[in-house]
């Protein structure tokens, strides 16, 4: 009895004793390949910063070397102690089949996040709108992308759905086109107000000159003939959201130097003559008693 004690004893100590240098040697590899993951990415990283490359592309080249680096280390430590891949890697296709379709939202907001990055529809700091939400992209990453509007908020859209949806970006073009609505007198002479209006256009310094300011009249309204102004501007030096103003600042002195009347709404002229009529009415009666 004592001596089937001794040889199992034996036994599991030269056992221990023989696979203890197996042991050390995976995690020695593993330790390894984990500083190696971290240097390659960060020369990565370092080398595409000084090529000026697009930052989230950079991201993503960097989160890919890294965990290749990890995951063909990692596959390398566990051979070194005689560790049955075959079987792992099915348990693990397993259960990342069940994780994926459970966290099947998460899952697709990461590919969409990886093909964002890839695709590149937009880049930092380029003036898109997504789904209702117009401002500059802050960040993009494995899970969503973030947008600082331009009233100042931070929203956070899951890639999963920026990828579906469709993407304005303002920042793509160098060039844009405005075009505001404005409405003269019916008494207007039209010839002089279309020459009137695209010289106070043509007077606003970040008017581009080619494509040229343009001019059509489309509608009879209620109280004024419509026109609209169309209008182009260099993006890289006036921002759209204030490129209206100065346009309508000069159109409105214009119109004022050649007496160009901008009609108020007939209804609410008419309000006013009703009033008056009523105050006079209510005038005469009085003095009649």
């Amino acid at each position: 009895m004592d001596l089937n004690v001794t040889e199992s004893f034996l036994l599991l100590l030269t056992e221990f004793l023989t696979f203890m240098p197996r042991l050390l040697a995976a995690l020695v590899i593993f330790l390894v390949t984990l500083y190696l993951s971290a240097l390659l990415s960060r020369l990565l990283q370092r080398s595409m910063e000084r090529q000026r490359a697009d930052p989230a592309l950079t991201l993503l080249l960097y989160h890919t070397v890294r965990w290749s680096v990890i995951l063909i280390g990692g596959i390398t430590a566990l051979r070194q102690v005689d560790f049955e891949l075959t079987g792992f890697l099915a348990g693990i296709g397993i259960l990342g089949f069940t994780l994926g379709f459970a966290l099947q939202d998460i899952s697709r907001n990461i590919v969409a996040g990886m093909l964002l990055l890839v695709q590149k529809p937009f880049d930092l700091g380029d003036l898109v709108e997504i789904e209702g939400f117009r401002g500059r992209v802050q960040s993009v990453d494995l899970r969503s992308t973030e947008i600082l509007t331009l009233d100042g908020n931070n929203v956070l859209l899951p890639n999963g759905h920026v990828f579906t949806v469709p993407i304005i970006n303002y920042s793509r073009e160098s060039t844009r086109r405005i075009q505001l609505t404005v409405g003269v007198a019916f008494d207007s002479d039209l010839e002089v107000v279309r020459h009137t209006a695209l010289q106070a256009i043509r007077t606003i310094p970040d008017v581009l000159n080619t494509p040229p300011p343009s001019l059509f009249f489309h509608e009879f309204g209620d109280s004024a003939i419509m026109f609209t102004v169309r209008y182009w501007i260099d993006t890289r030096v006036t921002d759209a959201a204030t490129a209206v103003d100065p346009a309508i600042l000069a159109i409105h002195k214009a119109f004022e130097r050649k007496q160009i009347e901008i009609p108020y709404p007939i209804r609410t002229h008419l309000q006013r003559v009703v009033e008056q009529q009523v105050a006079g009415s209510k005038k005469q009666v009085a003095g009649g008693e």
